[in-house]
């Protein structure tokens, strides 16, 4: 046995004994199981044991051969142990993330349990196993349950045989059997659950496991590994088959009769008769496009395209879940496919996985292959990646054209749904049709229409793509494969006049507009008219359409926005003629003009081409659909003279248009007949399937009957409306969890071809983008780690690299910004028209449209794809783009353009714009102005080098066209809250003019401020326009120019202010922030005790990166309340109390921040307090006031002045509820471990190495689990680790120690300190280092000699109405520091609760409580 053989068997032996040792170990493994179920559990354990996360494991030949993907120079083969030839070998294979792509690589798929999914999942474990339940995660531990207990009649003895030396000698047989049952049963649980995605951290924890720690030998851990990766196989493999067998049949079923539909009518209209059924399917696959048809030469059906690849392997179509194809998998590893070809495929299955495809053994080697050798580029003779790479495409280039097929469905499915892209296209299209009867020129009509462009497109099997268009016709592209097929403008023709002539082409919605327009005279808003009248002629835009008179926008000189308003009647007379007549007229003119150009020759799918075959010349029919040679029954019709090729062509063309509509339908038909595997379902069971009706002018598919009602009964939202002005403000982690929810119901909704309701707006309008979140995309950030994950494998390769790429200029306008732009524009005399927003994101500008301009038509452009299809969710009236602002020309045409342009130092690729070589933000001002009406106006947010750019030559194109009325330069923290960044931008405003300026403004050069910077001139003869001050800043590049907002008075010298206003004498605020003054004792109180209240003024910052929004809610009913639009809700059954708050003021945060009444609740108390015994209220004797900085970081009291605050006694007053005094808090300490470890290759690592961060986590396991914060309460102490950090050389464990009890809390810290010497004992002297610093102590020791402190709180609270409530804190406060600093100062609670998170609350009545108990304590103290 070779030397790296017997270091991996010991490698198995040490995870073995190591696996059952802590429950977090053995759950940590069971995660890894659940992805790689199909391995045996030797090969589980191996894998776990060198690469836990790994998720997608093959064999170099598979990576290379099967999957097209090479293995990366440097990555390191995971060993595993093959035992089949009598004695241990080793076979390698390598992790998905090991591997590179090519652009023909295929990506590892795996099944997903999703909602639609949960119900015949359920109910195959019902009729599999007898078990039902409401709950599938409760169906799965019953299930559980039951196989455990027939593996154990079945091994039970087996069992019995190894549990020598373990933990289970100490139980007789019958305790044996409970201990594997409780074991195995909540391992198979927990491994079903994790890998159906329900998150099973919900369902155990550490008790659950205790079973575990019994099999604590490796034959023990081997007995128990086996039996829960053979149950747990068993059961998912059966729900892996119904999930995708359910999915298969699923899109089989669809939209089968819509198909039987079509086909009728078609046939019907067609006087054809009805095709004859076909008892025994061809053996090719469904849908195959050449066959042969009775009496007519075989022929492409249009319905059936298949792709033009030849450069790629036979893809199959895939139906979304991996069904079909067999491959590398986290789950589907070398699994055998279970079902037949998909349509479009040979029946011959693929052989991806072929090697291992054993049932029990899968991963495991021959033993031919170098298997004891480490399978590594460092040290093996495998191929290098340009070797591998070459390999690759060389076999690529010699496979066969792929055979993905777009069905008449999917073609349909485009054009009824995207039409030409432009406003009106589908009416002008109809209207084409109803006067041009030339078929040719209707097609090149048709290239007119769309021009060029494309946007992104959702397939009906629920993947995505794009579709393009030009003057060649429609380019279907598919995604991840990227394959691609174009339908020539003749063939789009064909399809648009079947569709026209079957009434499928337009919605219902559109066929009731057209209906509209027709009664109308043929006009509609939007429209441009000439309208003749007896005295001028009007040329415009029809604005308004009333039931009298009739409103045209026209652009003669001025404002855009003017206008004339005419008697219908008189509009009806004189206009001219209609707008989309106008179009057609011109589509038409443009068209024949197009048609006689001899560059562009007539489309012709046949014509005879001549074919030298030796020196006999031959003639063939060339099929430019296939760009090939015609053939029927698998041969080319040749013809010796060309004459008859020619009359073979003419009856073949003639045949071919005749029969092509029944031929597609009959196709189409046919394979979905082949693609059933199941009898017809019937009509009871059909109310349960997927079923398609038209909603919103789509074919939508809902998951049955039900939904399909409820999705027709359901008010479709409007476009979203923007009330919170903090939106899209909040942390980095903050802002992912909100991106990602958006995303996540983006999908949704796109799944249910839906829109969203308000609920569901409202949780896209989350969405802020990827600008300031580059560590989502960092691999290396381990607090990233999961977010980056998550991420991966949400968004598609194409959206994940947008998104990353967005990450540096992706940031959101904040609507504080955005309505100072409306009031701005508002003023400008602006009130509605044509508003465009061209890079809209998801479209806030549109979210704040004041009230006074909904009349506008919003138009927006947006290029990113998630983005923009969030966007139009939020806002399905306005008419959006989801494209680059270079795809879009719609010159004169707007009345405002308003957004947040990109910033960047890089070119848009706009060939009318390219020569202007202007940056992007410049770019985007340069066109807009071209876009807008004489008149119009521009207000764009832009970087601050539009104006300040040494090079003026954007400025002077602007100055040219438009007239600048005016600029805002902002601070730098403008963007800081919602857009996590600081930039200097400002906001301009341009109008356009009607003709060129004459000369050149001033504020197209620079000038000077006084203090010598280099400004946009403007801004040097507007300073007020600034907003901040001017001042240089140190960056990366040097030395540069920003503005730095004003800083407002901070809240201590407010304080300071307000109590001089009151009164308060000796008022003085320190340099380190702390605040104190008195209030003189009244005449005759001045021997009284001197008494002092204190108050902390700074806010934890958990919960804090953005201002406050409180809300009152008066008269608060006691039941569950939800926080603003913040999506949490203050739950009674979480916080008992708030039943006994009903009827009084109660006030909150919106949800997304702390309220802050700990403690500027005790700040406004003592405030008023000092306002009564200012006012004379009560007479009392000396009184101090102290406000200190820090308390939440335990430094609070570090310089407070306790012989200047001159008080006897004092009580802070904060936290807690009314009524609560505290005098007991821990004993506290800080403890830091600091672990030098020792790293090297760990190859050769044994009795060497020190991991360090694996030291660090062995210390942890040392500390008692019951004295954890999670597990005590009361008196009661803990050890709390707050972090740790490190690699393998170094590592750093943080921990406060707390204990009420002075002993006890000793002992703590001894015990650190014994721990320590034991790792230094274990590893060598000084590769542990403990250091301890005490924080604060228990104040009751000095709180006790002087209890008259507490007694007469307690006294006070009795006069003030309410029972006194004495608690230990279970924390600290200034208090504890100030009693050992000589002030004994117990606490008062100011009635707030649950405080340092976003459910803080507090009442305007216990605050008044809390009041009246400070007055009558300052009573008492003056008797």
């Amino acid at each position: 046995m070779s030397s790296k053989t017997e270091e991996y068997l010991a490698l198995a032996q040490r995870t073995a004994n190591g696996l059952t040792r802590y429950w977090e170990s053995w759950t940590d493994y069971l995660t890894t199981a659940s992805r790689l179920y199909k391995y045996p559990f030797a090969d589980q354990l191996m894998i776990y044991a060198q690469r836990p996360d790994a998720t997608a494991c093959a064999d170099f030949d598979i990576w290379n051969n099967r999957m097209n993907r090479y293995v990366r120079r440097g990555a390191k083969g995971i060993a595993l142990l093959d035992e089949s030839s009598g004695f241990p070998r080793l076979h390698y294979v390598f992790d998905v993330s090991d591997t590179g792509v090519r652009r023909n690589s295929r990506d590892p798929e795996v099944w997903q349990l999703g909602p639609d999914l949960v119900q015949p999942v359920s109910e195959m474990l019902s009729k599999t196993y007898g078990i039902s339940g409401e709950r599938v995660s409760q169906q799965l531990a019953d299930v559980a349950g039951k196989l455990v207990a027939d593996y154990w009649d079945n091994n039970g003895g087996d069992i019995r045989a190894i549990v020598d030396g373990s933990l289970l000698m100490d139980y007789d047989e019958a305790g044996v059997e409970m201990q594997f049952k409780s074991a195995a049963a909540i391992s198979v649980t927990y491994t079903l659950l994790e890998r159906c995605g329900i998150e099973p951290a919900g369902w155990f924890d550490k008790d659950d496991f205790q079973a575990i720690y019994n099999f604590s030998t490796p034959d023990s851990v081997y007995a128990l590994g086996a039996a829960v990766s053979d149950m747990s196989r068993e059961v998912l493999r059966n729900i892996e088959r119904t999930v995708k067998t359910t999915i298969r049949r699923r899109n089989a079923e669809r939209s089968q009769y819509e198909y039987e539909q079509q086909e009728r009518d078609l046939l019907d209209r067609r006087g054809l008769p009805a095709p004859e059924p076909n008892p025994e399917p061809a053996p090719e696959a469904a849908g195959q496009v050449r066959q042969a048809a009775p009496d007519v030469p075989d022929a492409v059906s249009p319905g059936t395209v298949q792709f033009d690849a030849p450069e790629r392997d036979a893809v199959p179509a895939s139906d979304g879940t991996g069904a079909d194809s067999r491959e590398p998998d986290a789950a589907d590893h070398g699994a055998a496919s279970e079902a037949g070809p998909s349509p479009g495929q040979s029946a011959e299955p693929t052989d991806v996985g072929a090697a291992h495809e054993q049932s029990e053994s899968a991963g495991r080697g021959t033993g031919d292959d170098g298997a004891d050798l480490q399978l590594s580029f460092l040290d093996a003779n495998i191929p290098t990646e340009a070797q591998q790479i070459e390999k690759i495409d060389q076999a690529e280039s010699e496979k066969t054209p792929s055979a993905f097929v777009l069905s008449q469905a999917e073609i349909e499915n485009e054009l009824r749904r995207h039409g030409s892209g432009f406003t009106g296209g589908k009416q002008r299209i109809i209207a084409l049709y109803q006067t041009q009867p030339d078929r040719k020129l209707c097609a090149k009509a048709l290239a007119k229409e769309y021009g060029i462009g494309g946007h992104s497109h959702d397939y009906l099997d629920g993947s995505r793509g794009f579709v393009n268009h030009d003057w060649k016709g429609l380019e279907f592209v598919h995604y991840p494969d990227h394959q691609k097929i174009t339908l020539k403008w003749a063939q789009v023709e064909k399809y648009i006049d079947l569709m026209i002539q079957s009434d499928r082409y337009l919605t219902d919605e559109e066929k009731e507009q057209r209906a509209t327009r027709q009664e109308a005279s043929n006009y509609n808003v939007g429209d441009e008219v000439v309208v003749d009248l007896p005295t001028r002629t009007i040329e415009g835009t029809i604005g308004y359409v009333g039931e009298t008179d009739v409103r045209i926008d026209t652009s003669a000189h001025g404002q855009s926005w003017d206008n004339e308003v005419i008697n219908k009647q008189q509009f009806e007379q004189g206009l001219r003629q209609s707008a989309t007549a106008q179009r057609v007229d011109k589509m038409l003119a443009q068209a024949e003009a197009i048609a006689k150009e001899s560059e562009v020759p007539e489309y012709e799918r046949f014509s005879v081409r001549k074919v030298v075959d030796g020196k006999m010349p031959l003639f063939a029919i060339w099929d430019d659909l296939y760009d090939d040679y015609y053939e029927t029954n698998h041969a080319v019709p040749q013809f010796s003279n060309e004459k008859q090729a020619e009359s073979y062509l003419e009856n073949l063309k003639k045949e071919v248009a005749d029969r092509e509509a029944a031929e597609w339908l009959k196709v189409e038909h046919a394979k979905f007949l082949a693609d059933k595997d199941e009898p017809e379902p019937s009509d009871e069971e059909l109310d349960e399937l997927p079923i398609s009706a038209v909603m919103d002018g789509e074919v939508q598919t809902f998951p049955d009957a039900a939904a399909l009602d409820e999705a027709l009964n359901a008010a479709p939202a409007g476009n979203f409306r923007i009330t919170d002005d903090h939106l899209g403000e909040g942390g980095a982690k903050q802002k992912y969890a909100r991106n990602i929810e958006a995303i996540r119901t983006l999908f949704r909704l796109e799944e249910e071809h839906r829109g969203a309701t308000a609920e569901e707006q409202q949780v896209l309008s989350q969405y802020v983008g990827w600008g300031g979140l580059a560590d989502a995309f960092d691999p290396g950030k381990d607090s990233w780690a999961k977010e980056y994950a998550e991420l991966k494998g949400l968004l598609s390769e194409d959206e994940y690299a947008a998104a990353r790429s967005s990450t540096l200029n992706a940031h959101y306008t904040s609507p504080t910004v955005i309505r100072g732009i409306y009031d701005a524009v508002e003023r400008m005399g602006f009130r509605s028209g044509n508003i465009l927003e061209p890079s809209m994101g998801v479209g806030n500008f549109f979210g704040m449209l004041p009230d006074t301009m909904q009349d506008s038509r919003l138009y927006g452009v947006e290029l990113d794809s998630i983005t923009g299809r969030i966007a139009k969710k939020l806002y399905p009236q306005a008419d959006i783009t989801v494209a680059g602002f270079e795809t879009t020309d719609r010159r004169d045409f707007y009345d405002l353009a308003v957004g947040n342009v990109p910033f960047g130092n890089y070119k848009v690729n706009d060939k009318a714009y390219n020569k202007l070589g202007f940056s992007i933000h410049n770019y985007f001002f340069a066109k807009a102005i071209d876009q807008i009406r004489p008149g119009g106006v521009v207000a764009f947010v832009t970087s601050r080098y539009t104006m300040d750019s040494k090079d003026s030559t954007a400025r002077k194109h602007m100055a040219e066209c438009a007239d600048l009325l005016g600029a805002i330069r902002l601070p730098n923290n403008a963007f800081r809250a919602n857009a996590g960044t600081d930039v200097v931008s400002d906001i301009i405003f341009l109008q356009k003019r009607d003709r060129p300026i004459d000369h050149e403004p001033d504020w197209v050069q620079l000038g000077k401020t006084e203090d010598g910077f280099a400004i946009n001139q403007y801004f040097v003869d507007h300073p007020e326009m600034v907003l901040g001050n001017l001042e240089l800043e140190s960056t990366q590049y040097g030395h540069d120019l920003t503005v730095a907002p004003i800083e407002g008075a901070v809240l201590a010298d407010q304080l300071a202010e307000e109590m001089k206003a009151l009164g308060v004498s000796d008022v003085r605020v320190e340099d380190k922030c702390y605040v104190y003054g008195k209030i003189p004792a009244t005449k005759g109180y001045e021997g009284k005790t001197k008494l002092g209240f204190i108050a902390h003024m700074d806010t934890v910052s958990d919960f804090a990166d953005h201002a406050v929004n409180p809300i009152v809610h008066e008269n608060y009913d006691g039941k569950d309340l939800k926080l603003a639009d913040s999506g949490r809700t203050l739950e009674v059954s979480v916080f008992p109390h708030l039943p006994s708050l009903a009827g009084r003021t109660l006030i909150t945060s919106d949800g997304t921040t702390v309220l802050g009444a700990d403690d500027k609740a005790g700040v406004a108390e003592i405030m008023t307090l000092a306002e009564a015994l200012l006012a004379g209220e009560i007479p009392h004797g000396p009184i101090s006031i102290g406000f200190t900085p820090d308390e939440e970081i335990g430094e609070g009291p570090d310089f407070f002045d306790v012989p200047g605050f001159d008080a006897e006694f004092a009580y802070t007053v904060d936290g807690g509820t009314e009524g609560e005094i505290e005098f007991e808090n821990f004993n506290a300490a800080g403890a830091k471990f600091t672990v030098t470890g020792f790293n090297i290759h760990p190859g050769g690592a044994k009795d060497t190495m020190i991991n360090a961060i694996a030291v660090a986590s062995e210390i942890q396991s040392l500390l008692p689990e019951a004295e954890s914060p999670r597990n005590t309460e009361g008196y009661e102490g803990f050890y709390h680790l707050t972090s740790m950090s490190g690699d393998v050389a170094h590592a750093e464990s943080e921990y406060i120690i707390r204990d009420h009890d002075a002993e006890k809390f000793a002992a703590k810290e001894e015990n650190l300190r014994r721990i320590e010497k034991a790792m230094n004992e274990k590893y060598g002297e000084g590769t542990v280092k403990l250091e301890i610093k005490e924080q604060y102590r228990n104040m009751a020791e000095k709180i006790r000699p002087c209890y008259h402190l507490i007694e007469n709180a307690e006294e006070a609270a009795r006069r003030a109405g309410m029972e006194p409530i004495v608690l230990p804190i279970r924390g600290g406060t200034d208090g504890a520091r100030l009693s050992f600093m000589g002030l004994p100062c117990p606490n008062i609670g100011t009635g707030g609760y649950a405080c340092h998170g976003p459910y803080e609350h507090i009442t305007v009545e216990g605050m008044e409580k809390t009041m009246a108990m400070l007055k009558e304590l300052v009573k008492i103290y003056a008797e």
